[in-house]
């Protein structure tokens, strides 16, 4: 059965990428392979194109995104969603509806695979990138990996640009697969012959670059070479080709040209159907690239034994072996001058290159590196097929969200993972690209993955119409559409989708819930008793749930709910005793296990920073009500207008931004207090602070106050939720009562009496935060439920002999 592949790319004019495509088009057999090939936005008239070069067999379409005419109208309005419309175009949509590929590509990291990954159906999905994605010029990484849980596989074309992509993005390494540029060797031989007619070569020695004019090409440091080279006496001509995409460049290496009066010896081509003849009359080549993946025009000088120099950019240290067959140089115009001239001059050197070259062959080595990556993937998705997860499953709605709870649970999830437990996570939200490399190498589920939900997001039509739909998927979107009508879309998802996520759920033998304001709190306690079910509470619950009308709403169920919990876990004493008082019947569930906190790195993180001369008071936390920034702006405000000398330096971000920056200008604070915003690493403000003041109406065990006593930073907070577990009143800080007043009257207290707050740092050199003991509970909580997961089955298996 003949394999079915989908190319999918923007456009299709003359450029190392493409023309890499076309040549491994031709090299595939149609008797083994069906091909479509998409291209979403060509532009007529910007280059040379190359839809003519197409094989015949290869089903080609070019997308129109134009709307006009009764029945595109028609789709626009019932068939697809208006957005997919817009976006892509109906050409494109229809083209692949109804269709089912064993692997489709996204062609090209300069525009965003979410076309492949979200309106294609195909076994194995993969996006191909050209460049170095640390320095490639079109690519933007949020966009690009948005729909990084729908591609399966990235491919690089040179090992060096893989991994210097994945120092970058360390969380694509177990997805990424190298298949370098295929060249059609025969046809650049042939072509080869061809006779130039609009240059003689017999004038002088001859340097070539085929590039287009861009700013990674860096075509005006080339003429500062040529110059050099110029001045050592060395004379020769230097041809280059390539389209001028951009004007601004364009005008910039002309006016280059036209200052040194060089038109004559430097010269622009512009772009050529068959610049291979130009390559093979000329000297060398000369490829100076800032930044190269795999460079498609090194490989067509190697076969066409014309010596190359080119600079050290990841591709061509990869492709050429110095002095061997070519020549490697630095990016500075000095060491290419000397690269170049020692090329041109060296007639042994030149021919040493040439006879290395002349045996020279790639394509069947880049065919077969295809057809295994094709052979391998569709064998993977027919082992994966059958294949069940198993481990503990984490719950956090929104994976992206920076609060301590999220921090404190990855790294417990990591940490589990290191021990060789099978930890996978479920967020509501699709992660960006921050959170991928934090969560690299654990598996992300979200909506996207549960199928159901994708059914219910798409058109009716689309559905009903679909060939490659089930009838059981058909009547499944006719019944949500039904529902959706008759009663309420709400209704419909709640009937229709969210049991298969509980489907998702069944795989895990254990499910920790990481917040307990968690959206999907009442569906896991509804699943089979024989999956373990654990909650984490990191707040002062018993006066969160009753802080405001959204938490005593989310929270009135929750004697039920947690009945069906096996553990409910508290990071602190106070907030478990709270929890108690409320619901006594589940004493027995509960525990204390505290934060697991990141010692090292926040010890390495904490650079010293620039000193003031006046007591630096920091705060760091989300800017929300419960934080108490009104009281703690209008305390500044006192202290101020005591005659207090300070700067209180405030990071975070929240929805009280707005209204907290306006208080410091009303309270004429702004010389004395600083709204620094989200902060990646706060913890040179804070190693650089006298005094971390925490002064919220309630707290479960906040991560910043250890955090501070680890830096050796005294605190100041309020007697809230567990802190009193992590404050020992005039030993590591200072206990204040939750009132305006109380914080008042300690924050005075204090500036009276600074060498306290000195004496206390000096204290806190030998704090000492123990994550061991932490391990230790946590080990034992996972071996518990292990152990439990194993009696389960030893049950299971006494019952079905007694019964049989």
């Amino acid at each position: 059965m003949k394999k079915k592949l989908l190319f999918v790319t923007t456009e299709l004019n003359r450029g190392g990428a493409e023309i890499a495509l076309i040549n491994l088009l031709y090299k595939l057999d149609p008797r083994d392979f069906e091909v479509d090939l998409l291209i979403t936005d060509h532009k007529k008239n910007s280059g040379i194109s190359l839809l003519d070069k197409l094989p015949t067999w290869v089903n080609l379409c070019v997308s129109d995104k134009s709307n006009s005419g009764f029945i595109r109208k028609l789709k626009r309005k019932f068939f697809y969603k208006q957005e997919k419309v817009e976006k892509y175009g109906l050409d494109a949509l229809d083209f692949v509806y109804n269709k089912h590929y064993d692997i489709a590509f996204s062609y090209g990291e300069w525009f965003a695979p979410d076309f492949v990954a979200l309106e294609v159906n195909a076994s194995t999905k993969a996006a191909w990138i050209h460049n170095d994605l640390s320095k490639a010029e079109y690519f933007g990484a949020e966009n690009f990996f948005a729909s990084y849980n729908k591609i399966n596989k990235y491919i690089f074309v040179s090992n060096h640009s893989l991994a210097e992509s994945i120092r970058l993005y360390p969380f694509i390494k177990e997805k990424t697969h190298v298949i370098h540029n295929m060249i059609n060797e025969d046809e650049v031989r042939e072509l080869s012959k061809e006779k130039v007619e609009d240059f003689d070569f017999s004038q002088s020695k001859v340097v070539i670059t085929v590039a287009n004019l861009r700013e990674q090409k860096n075509h005006s440091r080339a003429i500062e070479v040529f110059m050099d080279l110029r001045k050592k006496g060395i004379n020769f001509k230097w041809i280059n080709i390539g389209e001028t995409p951009d004007e601004k460049i364009l005008n910039e290496v002309k006016n280059r040209i036209n200052k040194y009066g060089i038109e004559e010896d430097f010269i622009l081509l512009g772009p050529k159907e068959n610049p291979y003849s130009y390559i093979k009359n000329a000297d060398v080549m000369a490829v100076f690239s800032d930044y190269e993946s795999w460079s498609l025009v090194i490989t067509e000088s190697k076969i066409l034994n014309t010596p190359v120099v080119a600079t050290k950019t990841s591709g061509a240290k990869e492709q050429i072996i110095h002095r061997e067959n070519g020549l490697l140089t630095d990016f500075n115009v000095s060491d290419m001058s000397e690269k170049l001239g020692i090329l041109l001059e060296d007639k042994n050197l030149q021919n040493h290159i040439k006879q290395n070259l002349v045996e020279f062959s790639f394509e069947k080595n880049v065919l077969n590196e295809f057809l295994d990556f094709v052979n391998i993937s569709i064998q993977i998705e027919e082992d994966h097929s059958s294949s069940n997860r198993k481990g503990f499953l984490f719950i956090i709605d929104n994976i992206n969200y920076q609060g301590g709870g999220h921090l404190s649970s990855l790294r417990m999830i990591k940490k589990l993972q290191s021990q060789g437990e099978k930890v996978s996570i479920f967020s509501g939200e699709t992660p960006n690209t921050s959170t991928l490399k934090e969560y690299e190498n654990i598996d992300i589920i979200t909506w996207e993955n549960i199928k159901e939900n994708n059914l219910f997001n798409e058109r009716f039509l689309g559905i009903i119409l679909g060939r490659h739909y089930a009838n059981n998927e058909k009547k499944l979107k006719l019944l949500m559409t039904l529902k959706s009508k008759l009663k309420s879309a709400e209704r419909s998802f709640l009937e229709y989708v969210t049991p298969s996520l509980k489907n998702e759920f069944n795989k895990y033998q254990a499910i920790c819930i990481t917040s307990e304001g968690s959206g999907f709190r009442s569906l896991v306690s509804s699943m089979d008793k024989k999956i373990i079910k654990i909650q984490w509470i990191h707040t002062d619950y018993a006066n969160w749930s009753g802080f405001n009308s959204w938490t005593q709403s989310i929270t009135k169920n929750d004697g039920e709910i947690y009945s069906q919990f096996n553990k409910i876990i508290f990071v602190s004493e106070y907030s478990r005793s709270g929890f108690i008082r409320k619901f006594p019947d589940l004493k027995h569930k509960t525990e204390v296990i505290p934060n697991i906190m990141p010692l090292e790195s926040i010890k390495k993180s904490a650079y010293v920073m620039q000193k003031y001369d006046k007591l630096k008071i920091i705060t760091i936390g989300r800017l929300e009500s419960e934080k108490g920034y009104e009281r703690l702006l209008s305390v500044a405000k006192q202290l101020k207008d005591q005659n207090f000398d300070f700067r209180w330096n405030i990071i975070g971000e929240g929805s009280q931004k707005q209204y907290i920056k306006h208080l410091v200008q009303e309270y004429c604070l702004e010389d004395y207090v600083k709204i620094l915003g989200h902060k990646q690493n706060p913890f040179p403000y804070l190693v650089d602070s006298d005094l971390f003041a925490l002064l919220s109406y309630y707290e479960g065990l906040p991560n910043t106050i250890y955090e501070s006593l680890i830096l050796g930073v005294p605190v100041i907070a309020t007697n809230v939720g567990g802190i009193s577990e992590q404050i020992d009143h005039t030993k590591t800080g200072w206990l204040v009562n939750n009132s305006e007043k109380d914080i008042l009257e300690g924050m005075v207290y204090l500036f009276k009496n600074q060498h306290i707050i000195k004496e206390m740092k000096n204290k806190l050199e030998n704090y000492q935060y123990d994550n061991d003991e932490i391990f230790m509970k946590i080990n034992k909580l996972f071996n518990d439920t292990n152990e439990k997961e194993t009696n389960n089955f030893i049950n299971r298996d006494i019952l079905l002999k007694d019964a049989l």
